[in-house]
């Protein structure tokens, strides 16, 4: 739930969340109606099948999830216009925030002119 509300561009935001919700549900639905069935024809070895997810998932993270940690929403979708690769996204570093040192650094020179006068 953090990474839908957190990874898409502001545009579509909302219609992505709806969609992961949505699929969120039917995911378990299905899991829930067929996991007995499944675990009464194959016993414990439906625990290999949950496993297999798991692996998948963690795969599927590494290479398509990049890491937004500590990032505001605009960063995040400055990340994904530079076309940062997942697993180089750690070491990304906003440029945003110069943006925002630069200009402050302008105010303050405004500010010190002003008083010069």
């Amino acid at each position: 739930w953090v990474y839908l509300g957190e990874s898409f561009p502001l545009r579509v935001r909302p219609k992505s969340i709806a969609l992961g919700s949505a699929t969120n549900w039917l995911w378990n639905f299905l899991l829930s109606f067929f996991a007995p069935k499944i675990a009464a024809d194959i016993g414990p070895l439906i625990l290999m099948i949950f496993f297999g997810m798991l692996v998948f998932g963690f795969v599927y993270v590494w290479l398509f999830i990049p890491e937004t940690k500590g990032l505001s929403l605009e960063e995040v979708d400055e990340m994904y216009r530079a076309g940062v690769k997942p697993w180089n996204s750690v070491n990304w570093k906003p440029h945003l925030l110069d943006n925002v040192h630069k200009k402050h650094e302008v105010q303050e020179d405004d500010m010190s002119k002003s008083h010069d006068v």
